[in-house]
């Protein structure tokens, strides 16, 4: 695996992902790679290919309940809703900047697992706030854009840091 993790100013991280049109060894290769990333290199609850520099339409995300992770090909959310929450949300190429975010409590996701077989989930709690950000992952939307305006400059230092971080390891990555 040689993919590293990317970091707010990564223009991939702002692109429409490409979905997935075969289910071949390599891609399957690519479902464990992104696994192995969320749990050696990252310590996260979800992770979306664009993370770790990679436009495809894949993330995937831990249910906590012992079954492992859920990998979700080229998601999309049915229905939402209309009752939102507000919880405290960060995100891996966002380090260190935790931010409460008004989401529907609940989603339903049409996706393909591994093999390329389309499932239907209703998910609510903790693990549909996961699927609804790893979503936005793959629509080009970070967690911060669900911000007021107010917010946003609270955090421009911070995010202004994060950007100078990211330009270090685009610079490593086409040095390599």
């Amino acid at each position: 695996m040689n993919y590293k993790l990317r970091y707010y100013g990564d223009p991939i991280l702002r692109v429409k992902t490409q979905n997935i049109e075969v289910f071949d060894d390599e891609n399957k290769k690519f479902f464990k790679d992104l696994t192995t990333a969320l749990y050696l290199e990252e310590d996260g609850v979800g992770l979306a290919a664009p993370q770790i520099g990679v436009n495809k339409s894949v993330f995937i995300a831990d249910e906590h309940n012992g079954n492992g992770p859920i990998v979700f090909v080229n998601p999309l959310i049915i229905s939402t809703s209309e009752e939102q929450i507000q919880m405290e949300e960060g995100c891996l190429s966002i380090p260190d900047i935790y931010e409460k975010v008004f989401r529907p409590k609940s989603v339903v996701l049409r996706y393909n697992n591994t093999n390329g077989d389309e499932l239907e989930r209703e998910f609510t709690g903790y693990l549909a706030r996961i699927v609804q950000h790893e979503y936005d992952h793959l629509q080009g939307v970070l967690f911060i854009d669900h911000l007021s305006p107010v917010k946003k400059r609270m955090l421009k230092k911070r995010l202004l840091e994060i950007q100078k971080m990211s330009k270090a390891v685009l610079e490593s990555l086409e040095n390599e």
